[in-house]
């Protein structure tokens, strides 16, 4: 009984396995919004989810998945444009902010190890319209 076992068993063991060079590695690419401003901030993305970055603080805009490389903004088919939101002194939403189209000369660029890199884009009260 056990030979039985033993057999029906080992080919879902043999598949489970796996060496290293059988594996393909993914490039992970992470998009952030910076707000170093002193407003807080509205941005849409593609899927029309509306996020808030709050005053201070960073928010998590987007990623992309490269088989060899991080991608940089402006390749990021997610990410067309960035458009950003105020409130004005009514409650109305504004546009303070447009890129368009993105220019990674304005991202900062930190690459975490081989498989992370971070781009972040800082926004500050002086470059708000």
């Amino acid at each position: 009984m056990r030979k039985i076992l033993i057999l029906l068993l080992s080919p879902i063991l043999m598949a489970t396995q796996c060496d290293d060079d059988d594996r393909d590695e993914v490039v992970s690419t992470e998009f952030f919004i910076v707000n170093n401003s002193s407003v807080n901030l509205t941005y849409t993305n593609y899927m029309d989810e509306v996020l808030t970055i709050e005053s201070n603080s960073s928010e998590y805009i987007g990623l992309s998945l490269n088989s060899d490389s991080s991608v940089p903004p402006s390749a990021n088919t997610d990410l067309p444009n960035i458009v950003l939101f105020a409130n004005d002194d009514q409650g109305e939403l504004v546009q303070v902010y447009v890129q368009d189209p993105i220019d990674d000369g304005l991202w900062q660029q930190e690459t975490q190890n081989n498989f992370l890199t971070h781009y972040e884009l800082e926004i500050t009260d002086e470059i708000l319209e």
